[in-house]
């Protein structure tokens, strides 16, 4: 086998490489052994079941505090506080950033869930939230009227079986009660 003649002049770029081959190695095992753990891992998601019922039977506060009365797991809990101390007039845009950033909880409950939200961001409003039911199951939290459809977006309905899904596994009694006032908007 030939050498080339900068093999004798850089001796250590080989050992060099073969390192950093190692080291990218390691961190990719390490990210994907977390990825695995925290999938496999119950979520930590609980609610204060008093808490839960006064929140439900006050229609004055927001629907986004329950972010403040149940401990979601990041990044919807993140999300839930940017919402909620958020302004009024921005709450589309901060609904639509907390499901970003929980997309994997949003594939749950509808798999193309991110894809039809953004298909349903080139619609008129009032066409949003029913453009969202044709492709995703609302069933679990019951019927929806056309009026309720046309008042709300399709953000709002994601957000609404999200919470739903997380609701379901630590209080299945306020899942429903908690997803329908999402999408009341109060």
């Amino acid at each position: 086998m030939e050498q080339h003649p900068f093999d004798d002049a850089f001796p250590d770029l080989k050992a060099s490489r073969r390192r950093r081959a190692l080291i990218s190695l390691a961190v990719v095992a390490v990210v994907l052994a977390a990825v695995v753990l925290a999938l496999l891992l119950p979520s930590t998601s609980r609610c204060d079941g008093a808490a839960l019922r006064s929140f439900i039977s006050d229609r004055s506060l927001p629907y986004a505090m329950i972010g403040e009365v149940c401990r979601f797991d990041e990044p919807l809990a993140t999300g839930l506080r940017d919402l909620a101390a958020g302004p009024p007039d921005r709450a589309q845009l901060l609904t639509l950033k907390a499901l970003a950033e929980s997309a994997a909880l949003l594939r749950e409950v509808c798999p193309e869930g991110p894809r039809i939200l953004a298909d349903a961001a080139e619609l008129p409003p009032e066409a949003q939230g029913a453009a969202f039911i044709e492709r995703c199951d609302m069933g679990p939290l019951g019927p929806l009227s056309a009026g309720e459809l046309a008042a709300v977006g399709a953000e709002r309905l994601a957000l609404a079986l999200v919470v739903h899904r997380v609701l379901t596994k630590t209080d299945p009694d306020a899942a429903v009660p908690v997803g329908r006032r999402i999408i009341r908007g109060h």
